[in-house]
């Protein structure tokens, strides 16, 4: 499964152009999946299935980890850069990786890695 969360809309007035805010967003998230999407199906020879869910990304995961019992492991990358591995990443490496009530192995992916070091990994 890949998932792309999108953060819930702060911009109350308007609605006109926060639907049209909400739309792009949702075009924005669904390209990106089918373009990691297309590269995941070429190296496992599997569809993946896209989820595309309006919450904080933490909150998006409990959500679709509760409901899918088949996800098994997370998969997250870090960031690249000063600033550290990115907030998700710090989070769980903080506070662990129960999700849902669950506790699920996570894998973190170094953002820096070339496409033959991850092919290399597997």
């Amino acid at each position: 499964m890949l998932l792309r969360a999108i953060p819930p809309s702060a911009f109350e007035h308007w609605s006109g152009v926060r639907e049209e805010i909400e739309r792009q967003q949702r075009e924005e998230a669904e390209a990106l999946l089918n373009r990691f999407g297309e590269k995941a199906a070429d190296l496992s020879g599997a569809a993946p299935v896209f989820l595309v869910e309006e919450a904080e990304t933490r909150d998006a995961i409990i959500k679709a980890v509760d409901a899918d019992p088949e996800i098994k492991i997370l998969v997250l990358a870090a960031a690249v850069g000063t600033r550290g591995p990115g907030p998700l990443v710090a989070a769980i490496a903080k506070e662990g990786a129960g999700v849902g009530g669950r506790r699920l192995p996570v894998t973190v992916v170094p953002g820096d890695l070339t496409d033959e070091e991850v092919e290399d990994l597997a």
